[in-house]
């Protein structure tokens, strides 16, 4: 049963079912169909199964888990987890305890690891953080596996690793928990319930603890400690909560409460802390003297103690300080409630008259004299502005009332939101009585008034659009469109103020004084109006149309600038980089330039459209296009300067390839000469074979030597590209250079020739040309000027390569030679070793005389010829051929006296002549041998 994603495999229901069947051992078959009810029908089935199981399964629906939910899905399967593992770990451990799964297992942990320092296991979340509560759970059970005094508490994530990992190797515990999952603020309880539960599984059986001898001593002082525990723990956890009364009466009972603790209960508490040091330095003596290990209770050890002593005292301080701010923050608010009563009170009093006031005025008024109604009613409204400040500070101190959740924050603030709705109601009902009271003289000079600032701004804007400039750059023009657009936007909004204007005119039914000269101002507020709007739309589309155009010159000028830092950052010098890869960036280079052109032809064609339309801003546009032309010819310039480069850059890399072939070449063959060609125990055969290698060697030397022929030529035409480097050699003398383009910014005119002077940078050259002074300019400008001492030096070297390799040729010739000669001697050798003594009475003996003769002649010649050769090329002594020639002679020699002496034993008188002609020669040459042996 695999699960790769979680929320998708359990919701067809199949897997679930399957799982199912392994915890329950019920047979489930799910639904064969892919369609939603058959999905809802398999998830129905599971969660009956759980019922029938006495599984309780609370808000999880079928729908839930074939949509996917994920919340609904993880607490189902936490729900399998804690009924199937948990519970089952519950029922095993504690059989007739009435705890819950999660507490039965919590009482587990506590059991094992009793007794052990440092650990104390009271939850499944911060108990465990540390990670010596899993080490001493494995401890308890396998302690060969762990080395419980190796671990630091305060090494939280090396703890863990350690018991993950010991369990997954040793124990087959399958790794749930990572440790950064775990050693968090606040790590998550079910994980690690569940993967405590899998450690069970592997430990079942508690094993039985150590006997430790009872001990009066430890029993008063675990009573004593126990009880102090108890006490500081159950203090610390009121002293922790924050929930304070909302009342001052209670609160400050509290704090009389809280002063007893501090004087009476707590120094009582502090003796009984020393009591318990003096008990504990009691025992640990007599454990000293005894032979009883000194086993101190787990949890009640003096520096636990200690440390929750501490603690308490930290939380004593702490709750004292929030004692005394919720005590402040009290009579804040009883200070700010009993203020805001008080305005309510006024307020209401004072609307209420207010009311009654206008109540009576909207009676009288009508039938008053206009100028003391006009007193009545704005003394009236005098009073309800008077309001309107304690109003807007009743508000805010209601606000600061409800938001510190005050008791009576909630009643104070309907309070308040009455006393302004009654105030902003009387405000109405008092100004729509004045619109109604107002007289159409008001109306007309109102109206007058309204209609002359409207055509007061239209005017002002007017002359500001007319006489505003149009920037120097394209960040001002830029910022001018930016900042016109609002205007414009506004001068389109004051439509509806003009409109405005014109239905005031409505609202004279009848004609009054002032009615014509509202109308001819109305009439030119219209003509004002629509030339307001003529010269802003104008201004707007002429800064758009500017700032694309500065915009679009801006971009080229950009492309050119990254171009040029491009062509003029190429390291010419460097001969490792891909020639193709050069090709290829020239061509970029030319289309990229080609695809610019049409843009530059473009924008000087909108230039001469925007000059011949009369733009406002023409010197800018002016200004704008010198510039683009002038960055435009120089990358041109560049792009020339690029091209004659990579002519001379090809050149002088096809010359050091040509060379390094050939070099590449010799070196071959002169170790194939050097290490290869030995002629030491050669046969005959052998020998004519390297015989004719020799010969095609030499035939392959004089085709490399026409090469070379080519390439000493191509030597005098390459340029020292090495020396444009700043830093590199020979800069003691100066440099011959050629400028390649014309720049006449520089007063450089392309192909003169001067001295290069300095290298400023990586880019820029001080150069001196024939009759100008010096002048600092572009790198890419200029050419070094051939030779290359380099390349003759490497054409010398390649000379002295082909001198050697011809001298080994000519040595390897002569040994072939050699070889061969000697050869013949060794067959004429062997030969004669091949004689017996018969043959001399059979064949004639001159002819056997002179074939040793000449094989003794040969090889004494044979040694001071071969000594004019090279030693490695052939090593006589390989061939043994003096030793040979001696046995050979012995040989010979062994023959003849065998002869004489079996012709003296023979009858001389019998003999005819003819042998007895033999004998007499055989004597002569013997005399002749030993007058050569001398």
């Amino acid at each position: 049963l695999e699960v790769k994603d979680l929320f998708q495999d359990l919701r067809d229901g199949h897997k679930l079912l399957n799982l199912l069947e392994m915890f329950t051992r019920e047979k489930l078959i799910p639904e064969k169909g892919r369609m939603r009810f058959h999905f809802m029908q398999n998830v129905a089935n599971a969660l009956k199964c759980l019922a029938r199981h006495e599984v309780r399964v609370v808000n999880i629906h079928p729908e839930h888990i074939v949509d996917g939910n994920p919340k609904i899905t993880l607490g189902l399967i936490w729900t399998l987890i804690l009924h199937f593992q948990i519970s089952e770990i519950a029922e095993i451990a504690a059989p007739e305890s009435q705890l819950s799964a999660r507490d039965s297992v919590l009482k587990w942990c506590q059991k094992v690891t009793e007794g052990y320092p440092g650990v104390k296991v009271l939850n499944f979340t911060s108990s465990w953080r540390d990670g010596m509560a899993f080490n001493a759970v494995i401890h308890r059970h396998r302690p060969e596996l762990i080395d419980m005094a190796s671990l630091n508490p305060n090494d939280a994530l090396d703890n863990l690793e350690n018991a993950f990992s010991v369990a997954e190797t040793e124990l087959n515990v399958t790794r749930l928990l990572d440790p950064e999952d775990v050693n968090v603020a606040s790590p998550d309880e079910k994980s690690i319930l569940t993967y405590v539960a899998s450690l069970w599984e592997v430990f079942p059986v508690l094993p039985e603890p150590p006997a430790v001898a009872p001990d009066a001593e430890w029993a008063r002082y675990r009573a004593i400690a126990s009880e102090l525990m108890e006490w500081m723990e159950m203090k610390i956890d009121i002293l922790e909560d924050r929930v304070f009364p909302e009342n001052i009466a209670d609160m400050e009972i509290l704090i009389d409460n809280f002063e007893k603790f501090k004087t009476e209960e707590l120094p009582r508490r502090e003796q009984e802390v020393k009591l318990l040091e003096q008990t504990w330095n009691e025992l640990k003596i007599l454990h000293t003297q005894s032979s009883i290990p000194f086993s101190p209770p787990e949890g009640l050890q003096l520096e636990d103690i200690h440390e929750t002593w501490k603690v308490m005292l930290r939380t004593k301080k702490n709750c004292e300080i929030a004692l005394l701010e919720w005590l402040e923050r009290l009579r804040r608010l009883l200070a700010l409630s009993e203020k805001l009563k008080e305005q309510l009170e006024k307020s209401e009093a004072n609307l209420a008259a207010l009311e009654t006031r206008i109540d009576e005025g909207e009676c009288e008024w009508p039938s008053m004299d206009p100028y003391e109604s006009e007193r009545d009613i704005m003394d009236i409204q005098a009073s309800l502005d008077l309001e309107a400040a304690p109003i807007q500070e009743m508000k805010e101190i209601a606000g600061i009332l409800e938001k510190e959740s005050w008791h009576e924050g909630g009643y104070l603030s309907s309070r308040v939101q009455a006393v302004y709705v009654s105030w902003e109601t009387l405000c109405t009902r008092l100004t729509l009585f004045i619109n109604k009271k107002t007289s159409i003289v008001t109306l007309t000079l109102q109206t007058l008034k309204e209609v002359d600032e409207a055509l007061q701004w239209v005017r002002q804007k007017k002359a500001y659009f007319e006489t505003c400039h149009f920037g120097s750059d394209l960040a001002a023009v830029q910022k001018l469109s930016k900042e016109h657009w609002p205007e414009h936007q506004a001068v389109m909004d004051f439509r509806s103020r003009v409109r405005e204007c014109h239905d005031l005119r409505s609202k004279f039914a009848i004609p009054c004084t002032g009615l014509t000269e509202l109308e001819a101002k109305l009439v030119d507020l219209n003509s004002e109006y629509e030339a307001l709007m003529q010269v802003s739309e104008t201004r707007r589309e002429r800064l758009h149309v500017l700032h694309m155009y500065l915009s679009r010159c801006r971009s080229i000028g950009d492309w050119i600038t990254t171009e040029q830092s491009i062509l003029s950052g190429y390291d010419w010098a460097d001969m490792t980089v891909s020639m193709m890869k050069i090709e290829r960036d020239h061509e970029k280079f030319l289309t990229d330039f080609d695809g610019c052109r049409a843009r530059f032809e473009d924008s000087v064609r909108e230039h001469n459209s925007l000059v011949a339309a009369g733009h406002p801003a023409v010197d800018l546009i002016e200004e704008c296009l010198t510039e683009l032309e002038r960055k435009w010819e120089f990358g041109t310039k560049l792009m020339e300067c690029f091209a004659a480069h990579l002519t001379v850059y090809r050149l002088a890399r096809q010359f050091y390839n040509v060379r390094q072939e050939i070099e590449v070449w010799l070196y071959e063959k002169i170790d194939l000469v050097e290490t290869t060609y030995r002629y030491s125990c050669l046969s005959r055969q052998e020998a004519e074979q390297r015989y004719r290698d020799v010969i095609a060697l030499r035939e392959s030397v004089e085709s490399q030597r026409r090469r070379m022929k080519v390439l000493k030529v191509q030597c005098e035409q390459v340029s020292p590209l090495g020396l444009r480097r700043l830093g590199s050699g020979e800069r003691q003398r100066k440099l011959r250079v050629k400028t390649v383009c014309t720049l006449d910014e520089l007063n450089i005119v392309k192909d003169e020739e001067g001295q290069l002077l300095e290298i400023k940078s990586y880019t820029q050259w001080n150069v001196e040309l024939n009759g100008k002074p010096p002048v600092v300019g572009p790198a890419i400008a200029f050419q070094l000027l051939p030779p290359s001492h380099k390349a003759r030096e490497e054409v010398d070297r390649i000379e002295n390569l082909f001198a050697r390799l011809t001298e080994l040729l000519e040595w390897n010739f002569l040994a072939v030679e050699f070889v061969v000669e000697i050869v013949e001697i060794l067959e004429e050798i062997r030969v004669v070793e091949s004689w017996e003594v018969d043959e001399l009475f059979a064949h004639e003996f001159d002819n056997r005389q002179s074939i040793v003769t000449r094989a003794n002649t040969r090889s004494k010649s044979m040694k001071s010829r071969i000594a004019s050769l090279h030693p490695q090329c052939l090593d006589l002594e390989s061939y043994y051929l003096p030793d040979r020639m001696a046995r050979a002679n012995e040989h010979w020699d062994s023959l003849c006296r065998q002869f004489a002496e079996f012709e003296a034993v023979k009858d001389v008188g019998h003999l005819n002549a003819k042998t007895r002609t033999g004998i007499r020669e055989l004597s002569e040459y013997l005399v002749l041998v030993d007058c050569v042996m001398v």
